[in-house]
C-alpha cells in the first residue's frame, strides 16, 4: 500500500508538471515593440518653447554659444551625417533658408582628417573638444589677395554637433566675424543606449549676410551675396562722369 501511495504521487505529479509545460508553450508571447525615435523639431517652433526641444530630446539654444551669446534656434536631432546638401535640404523644416557652406569641420577622431574651406575669400579652420560638453574656437584667414577681407563682417552660422548615432543643428542669425570667434557646446542628445555620447565631430556653415554691423538678417532669403559699392567708389565714379561730360563739350 506504502509504494502504491508513492507511485500514485509520482504520477500525479509528473502529469502536473506536463500540463504547466504544455500551458507555458502554448501562452502567446508578446513581442516588445519599441518606441519610434521623436521627429526632429526645432527649439523655437514659435510656440514660446525656446528653451526645450519640442520632441523631448532635451535639446535648447543655450546648448551652443557664440561670443557668450546663446544660439537663435536649433533643430534636431537627425540621423547619420552632415554635409552642405543635407542642411539646404533641410531649408523648409527649419525655416534657415538656403545657401549654406561648409566652412570648417573639427573630427574628433584620432585618424580623421578636418576640414578647413574657403568660404567668401575666408580660409576657415575650427577646433573643438572632443567631450560631450567643452569650448571651440573658430579661426579665418584672408585669402582674397589685393581685395579687403571680409573680416569685421556680419554672417550666418549653423553649428552642427555630431555624436553617436545622432546629429543637432544650431542657428546664429546675423553675427560678426572679426578672424576669430569663440564659445561653448554641450551635447544634450542621447544615442540609442540612452546615454549622451561624445562629440564625433563640429561642423561649421557660413552664409554671407552683409558688410559690417547693421547688415540685415538673411536666415529666410539666403545665400547670395550683393555687395553695395563704398561712397569713395561711387564719388569717383561721379568724378569721371562729369570729366568725360566737360571734355565733350569741349570738342563740340
Amino acid at each position: 500500500m506504502k509504494n502504491s501511495s508513492l507511485n500514485l504521487i509520482r504520477a500525479a505529479f509528473v502529469v502536473g508538471a506536463i500540463g504547466a509545460t504544455a500551458s507555458a508553450m502554448a501562452a502567446p508571447v508578446k513581442a516588445q515593440i519599441k518606441a519610434p525615435a521623436p521627429a526632429p523639431a526645432l527649439c523655437n517652433s514659435g510656440s514660446g518653447d525656446t528653451d526645450v526641444m519640442v520632441n523631448g530630446q532635451g535639446q535648447a539654444v543655450s546648448d551652443v554659444s557664440y561670443n557668450a551669446v546663446n544660439a537663435n534656434n536649433c533643430f534636431g536631432k537627425v540621423g547619420g551625417n552632415d554635409d552642405a546638401t543635407g542642411l539646404n535640404g533641410l531649408a523648409t523644416s527649419t525655416g534657415w533658408g538656403m545657401g549654406w557652406a561648409l566652412a570648417a569641420r573639427d573630427n574628433t577622431g584620432a585618424n580623421e582628417t578636418d576640414i578647413s574651406n574657403t568660404v567668401e575669400g575666408l580660409l576657415w579652420n575650427v577646433s573643438a573638444s572632443s567631450a560631450s560638453f567643452g569650448s571651440w574656437l573658430l579661426t579665418a584667414t584672408d585669402t582674397n589677395g589685393i581685395l579687403p577681407a571680409n573680416l569685421g563682417d556680419s554672417f550666418d552660422f549653423v553649428f552642427g554637433l555630431k555624436g553617436g548615432n545622432g546629429l543637432a543643428y544650431y542657428l546664429f542669425d546675423s553675427v560678426i566675424f572679426d578672424g576669430g570667434e569663440g564659445g561653448r557646446y554641450a551635447i544634450t542628445f542621447q544615442n540609442n543606449g540612452g546615454q549622451i555620447p561624445g562629440l564625433s565631430h563640429l561642423s561649421v556653415y557660413a552664409r554671407y549676410d552683409g558688410p559690417g554691423p547693421g547688415a540685415t538678417g538673411s536666415s529666410s532669403s539666403g545665400g547670395a551675396r550683393n555687395d553695395v559699392p563704398e561712397p569713395a567708389s561711387l564719388a569717383l565714379v561721379a568724378l569721371a562722369l562729369l570729366g568725360a561730360g566737360l571734355t565733350t563739350r569741349r570738342r563740340a
